[in-house]
């Protein structure tokens, strides 16, 4: 079964499409990835070898730019939870699970991984990412006693575990088999199909433990003709001995849900998709649609291939022809005088029998009017390619300084000609984010072995839940610190219990305020995970280059738009003067705030006293308020 769809896979990717103009998907990504790292061919030594063969960046700075705007941080998800029992949307329980997902995406570099993403997208024109849960350890000699003398060493033997999460995993687009190219959505495929070539070590890491994975012979055996890409460079034939062919198939539709791994032709794995949720683990996302009925997408250098070709050829006829105006040649009508050196070398003695019949000529060097024609071929690429830099370019109307509305305009402008690509990506990030939840809730709930120091110094083995960190995240008050989450199995119910836990998250929160570090414990029981129903949305342009100026021009906008509104709607001003310095990061606000002046001897005694001279009773009041706002700022 698994071999029949595997060559009906395998046969929809080898297809062409009229979407690839009439090429198949591996042409695409070969032709795609070429441009993106400006390939240039070897050309032929007999007829290219005087041509110029240079390659204009021009598909690769274009994607730059647009990466750099887009893609180095990562959206921020909008998680709302509905308890199952009450119907009653839950804040709480949401912002928890937006920290569960925030940590998993600090353990791999989250940021790192989405620009991986957005990358793959923008250049193959689809990304697929595969996402799972993964715990691997390792077997480590860890020295307890070494003497630098006599090279003695006594060491102890441990397993140590070297990554214990959710993770997520770029499947390349020419190894991700579908049968229907005309669904866009991959959980309605009949089946997907994820092979894999690695090598035999990184396989048995993995693998392993598996039953069957004895079975699985080392030994290099032939492959049907793969197809050949740019990153890949050669037919592959022959798997290596130290190789291994690894075949996941999943299947939705199935009685229950259906899932194998072949490695090397040995069947290790047969049974369910090992994920509660029953979805395929893979999220897919493009860069831009070929329309609503085509499983790939549009790579960024199909839309400016014309651009780039055309540059490419004026650059170098162009080069060319400056080149051989450089090197003048000579004619002769003597007959007598045959020289067949193809350059007059200086400084060379040449003996003719008649100088007045030779003549030196000179090629013509590129006129303006080719000038303003490779200017007019490059304002085209900008022009069709949205460039970013565009954007980034002061309008020619405003003069002189550029007042803050300005700037937050022209970023405007920019974020609306980047959306239309962009919110691919921001569904595709919303898909996988909708995958690594209930993996976070799964696995998450399952506690871990661990060793803790017992009674009389003895290492012990217990089951224990994780305790999460988030360090430098927004607490509940609003302030910046460190927030921990402690899972627990069930929930608590014993008063006395409950209170031994209260006091030891109080006992770590004053910790954190101790050493310098506002911090917030909660504790969770995993069992209320299944209580809530949960969608999720992606907060638009949040993956936006944000930088601390754009920061600052909007503050300073809002604020000189409020404060002209001061006397018809009053404002309290010293909170908005602190709301604007938060976007000063290398300053502290506190250092321009005035310095509290000690109470005059008596004044304290004439305010409780509520003393006041007659016929002065708004001066009392005044100095009143002025004494509760310091008694305020002192307690702040």
């Amino acid at each position: 079964m698994v071999l029949k769809d595997y060559v009906k896979g395998r046969t929809v990717n080898n297809k062409s499409y009229a979407q690839f103009n009439g090429r198949s998907l591996y042409d695409c990504i070969d032709d795609w990835t070429k441009r993106w790292n400006g390939y240039i061919p070897e050309g032929d030594p007999l007829l290219d070898k005087t041509q110029s063969r240079m390659f204009l960046n021009f598909t690769r700075n274009c994607l730059i730019s647009y990466l750099s705007k887009t893609a180095l941080k990562a959206p921020e998800p909008k998680i709302i939870a509905i308890n199952k029992k009450t119907g009653i949307e839950d804040k709480q329980f949401a912002d928890i699970l937006k920290d569960l997902n925030k940590y998993s995406l600090n353990e791999e570099n989250g940021d790192a991984r989405f620009l991986e993403s957005a990358i793959e997208a923008s250049v193959k024109g689809t990304v697929i990412k595969f996402e799972g849960y993964m715990r691997t350890e390792q077997t480590i000699d860890v020295p307890t006693k070494f003497d630098p003398t006599t090279g003695e060493i006594k060491y102890k033997r441990e397993k140590k575990v070297t990554f214990d999460n959710c993770f997520q995993k770029i499947v390349p687009v020419e190894d991700f088999y579908i049968p229907n190219p005309y669904q866009i959505d991959v959980q309605k495929q009949p089946f997907v199909i994820w092979r894999e070539i690695t090598s035999y070590q990184e396989a048995s890491l993995e693998y392993g433990d598996y039953p069957n994975w004895d079975k699985v012979p080392q030994t290099a055996y032939l492959l049907s003709s793969e197809p050949t890409t740019f990153y890949r460079n050669t037919l592959q034939t022959e798997l290596g001995k130290d190789q291994c062919e690894i075949i996941k198939y999943y299947n939705r539709f199935k009685k229950g849900t259906l899932h194998a791994v072949i490695v090397n032709g040995v069947v290790i794995y047969s049974g369910p998709i090992p994920f509660k949720d029953g979805k395929y683990p893979f999220a897919v996302g493009v860069f831009e649609r070929f329309g609503n009925d085509f499983f790939w997408g549009m790579g960024f250098p199909q839309k400016v291939q014309g651009n780039q070709d055309l540059q490419n050829t004026f650059l170098n006829m162009m080069a060319d022809k400056t080149f051989n105006s450089l090197l003048p040649f000579a004619l002769s009508s003597d007959l007598d005088d045959f020289v067949d050196d193809e350059v007059l070398t200086l400084g060379k003695i040449r003996k003719v029998g008649d100088i007045s019949k030779w003549q030196i000529q000179e090629w013509p060097s590129v006129s303006a009017g080719e000038m303003d024609m490779m200017q007019l071929v490059m304002g085209l690429g900008e022009d069709d390619a949205n460039n970013v830099r565009s954007a980034e370019k002061q309008n020619p109307k405003i003069k002189g300084k550029m007042t803050a509305r300005q700037a937050l305009l022209q970023n405007q402008e920019m974020q609306a000609k980047l959306g239309f690509s962009m919110s691919y990506m921001e569904d595709f990030e919303r898909d996988r984010t909708a995958l690594r939840l209930p993996h976070i809730l799964q696995f998450y709930s399952i506690p871990r072995i661990e060793k803790i120091t017992g009674k009389n110094g003895q290492e012990v083995e217990k089951l224990m839940y994780r305790e999460i960190r988030l360090p430098e995240t927004t607490l509940s008050n609003g302030k910046q610190g460190q927030k921990i989450l402690q899972l627990t199995g069930k929930t608590i119910t014993n008063p006395d219990k409950r209170k031994q836990i209260g006091d030891e998250l109080s006992q770590k929160e004053a910790m954190g305020y101790l050493s310098g570090v506002p911090t917030e414990a909660l504790n969770i029981a995993v069992d209320t995970f299944t209580d809530y129903n949960y969608s999720i949305q992606i907060v638009k342009k949040s993956s936006y280059e944000s930088t601390s100026i754009l920061d600052q021009a909007q503050r300073q906008d809002f604020a000189n738009w409020r404060l002209s509104l001061a006397q018809i709607a009053p404002i309290d001003a010293p909170k908005l003067v602190d709301w604007v310095s938060e976007s000063y990061e290398d300053f502290d606000p506190d250092e321009f705030k005035p310095k509290q002046q000690p109470p005059q001897p008596g004044q304290d005694q004439q305010a409780q006293l509520g003393q006041q001279a007659p016929g002065s009773q708004q001066q009392p009041n005044k100095q009143m308020g002025a004494k509760k706002l310091g008694n305020l700022a002192t307690a702040l």
